[in-house]
């Protein structure tokens, strides 16, 4: 019996032999090759030495041991080397005046410490001790009754503020143009904006409630896009805003909720942009800290169309009405709506009586 190719199994059998013996002759000679070249050890970065530290040792490193009180750092010499240089080198250290007071703790506690020795110059060394670093007491409400919603744009930082009932308690926007700008002007900026939504949320003691983004693969495909969406995804330094946010709300106990931001821009521009006067921003993050709050959005009357199936989501339904007004001007949902009492007054105003 033939096998394809016009080879006998017998042959066949024999082609795969050999290719079997070449790959393992090609195994041997690479073996061979690398006992015989030189052994290359990398060491890593010469200017920067990591020395990790244990709850379970001494002052929480085994190898490098700060005392806080006489302000020096003890560092444990290598069995080889102590009849030269003794067991430890001691060397004063000039600490910071941020960040002091949790080191003291952490310190005192005995918590891990993990020292990094990164050389700036011939005779400067810089160190930076990490530690963890407990959160502080939690002081704003549950989130039932009220939050702040935050949503990001490129040249703007709209906020809304929602009361018990989740009706809108407030609302603002911070004038920020992050575009072109360079890395410590961004920076400088979104600390700002930080600042006075903390401050907000201390105020009224109400959590802060942002969009879960993921930029990542948007930045991936960022050639399929056009130049504005590129412009506005290479400058949108979300990451970057929320780290900022974070941080501050660790350390002052505010609370931080991220949710789907999925429909929000079109349900506030639909919903309560022309109702409450407000701009795209503040409707979004208005809708963000309703959606925060686990309260959900329907769709007004005016949408309802036929057909609908009420067992489907309300995402579903305004998926369907966001293809529907894609492309459409976002003045156009500022034009005001006629209503019964609105009628009324505008007959009562021509003198029209029936």
């Amino acid at each position: 019996m033939r096998c394809p190719h016009h080879l006998t199994r017998y042959r066949q059998a024999q082609v795969k032999l050999h290719q079997k013996k070449r790959y393992a002759h090609k195994l041997k000679q690479k073996i061979s090759n690398i006992k015989a070249s030189p052994l290359h050890v990398n060491l890593g970065n010469k200017y920067t030495v990591e020395m990790v530290g244990s709850k379970d040792e001494s002052y929480g490193n085994q190898i490098c041991q700060l005392d806080l009180i006489g302000s020096e750092l003890h560092i444990r010499v290598p069995y080889g080397l102590e009849l030269r240089y003794g067991k430890y080198i001691q060397f004063p250290i000039r600490l910071p005046k941020h960040g002091t007071d949790n080191l003291a703790t952490a310190w005192y506690n005995k918590q891990a410490l993990t020292y990094r020795f990164i050389q700036k110059s011939l005779t400067e060394w810089e160190i930076h001790i990490t530690f963890d670093v407990e959160p502080a007491p939690r002081i704003t409400a549950p989130v039932s009754w009220g939050a702040i919603g935050v949503d990001l744009n490129p040249n703007c930082i709209g906020w809304a503020m929602t009361d018990f009932d989740g009706n809108l308690d407030g609302f603002g926007q911070f004038k920020v143009n992050i575009q072109s700008q360079p890395k410590g002007r961004t920076e400088a900026l979104l600390v700002d904006v930080v600042t006075q939504l903390t401050n907000l949320a201390l105020e009224h003691k109400r959590p802060i409630v942002v969009e879960k983004l993921d930029f990542s693969d948007k930045k991936k495909r960022l050639r399929e896009l056009n130049a504005r969406a590129r412009r506005m995804l290479s400058n949108l330094a979300y990451s970057k805003f929320l780290k900022l946010l974070l941080a501050r709300c660790f350390k002052l106990g505010i609370q931080v909720i991220e949710v789907n931001p999925a429909y929000s821009s079109w349900i506030g521009l639909i919903k309560f942009m022309s109702t409450y006067g407000m701009n795209s921003a503040t409707a979004a993050a208005f809708v963000l800290a309703r959606r925060g709050m686990f309260l959900s959005e329907r769709l007004p009357a005016r949408t309802a169309y036929q057909g609908r199936e009420p067992r489907k989501h309300v995402w579903s339904h305004w998926r369907l009405v966001a293809k529907l007004l894609k492309g459409s001007s976002r003045h156009s949902f500022y034009q005001p709506r006629l209503t019964v009492y609105s009628l009324v007054t505008l007959c009562c105003g021509w003198g029209i009586t029936g």
